[in-house]
């Protein structure tokens, strides 16, 4: 009976801050900080912040990625804007 041996575990990041986050979606680390904080406006992606918005998860940061700009986004964001008394 042979036992393998395993030399090396490599484990996929799940959560990111601003740096890695622009690393990982080649955007600047300021736009990666503007995109988190903007997802901290819509209750369906508030959910994937984590340590007080600071930390976003992976999948949440792309889900809202490919969200924002759509027809739906512009139309929820002027409602929040319209709520929040911000012009734009």
């Amino acid at each position: 009976m042979e036992i393998p041996v395993i030399k090396e575990v490599t484990i996929p990041k799940i959560s990111a801050d601003d740096k890695t986050l622009s690393q990982i979606f080649s955007i600047s680390v300021g736009h990666a900080g503007t995109v988190r904080r903007e997802m901290d406006w819509f209750p369906k992606f508030k959910n994937g912040l984590q340590d007080n918005g600071r930390i976003v998860r992976i999948d949440a940061f792309d889900a809202y990625l490919t969200y924002r700009g759509t027809r739906e986004w512009k139309k929820e964001k002027a409602e929040i804007d319209k709520m929040k008394g911000t012009r734009k």
